[in-house]
């Protein structure tokens, strides 16, 4: 199932400039009536200095979620957790998500498997791509996909 890594953007992306925070690169879903930056594909390289650095998300991000591009009651959840280094004050690593996904199986599952791999491996190497299947709700993802590599080359 990583077919869709062979479609993934490298080099045309948007570079953060915040060297402190892991996310190396991403890509804007664009298109016809999309007034809103929302991601489609993100890279992020963790290492153990990230971990336990990022930042919470601040009211502007959560009514940019709530009022733009999610729904009144989503979280604006970080595509790249705090624990792992990731800013919850940009939007470019924020995404709407239902709370009981963002604080349950998004932060036991996915968080603590990129967490695992630092701590085992020295670094996660992660890509993000988002899918937006409802056009009733074009700026909220219906499902997303990742792909982490080892820093051993193995990958999940």
């Amino acid at each position: 199932g990583a077919e869709w890594l062979n479609n993934m953007p490298v080099g045309d992306g948007w570079f953060p400039n915040q060297p402190q925070q892991p996310v190396v690169e991403l890509q804007y879903r664009v298109g016809p009536g999309l007034a809103q930056n929302v991601v489609e594909y993100l890279y992020a390289e963790i290492q153990a200095g990230h971990l336990r650095q990022g930042t919470a998300t601040n009211n502007q991000v959560r009514q940019w979620v709530q009022t733009q591009v999610g729904r009144p009651n989503d979280d604006a959840g970080h595509i790249i957790g705090r624990n792992q280094g990731g800013l919850g004050t940009v939007n470019w690593n924020i995404f709407p998500q239902s709370g009981n996904f963002n604080r349950g199986a998004y932060a036991q599952n996915i968080e603590s498997v990129f967490n695992d791999t630092v701590t085992r491996h020295g670094v996660a190497r992660i890509w993000f791509r988002f899918v937006y299947g409802n056009a009733q709700e074009p700026y909220r993802p219906t499902r997303f996909n990742y792909f982490l590599i080892h820093n051993n080359g193995s990958a999940t």
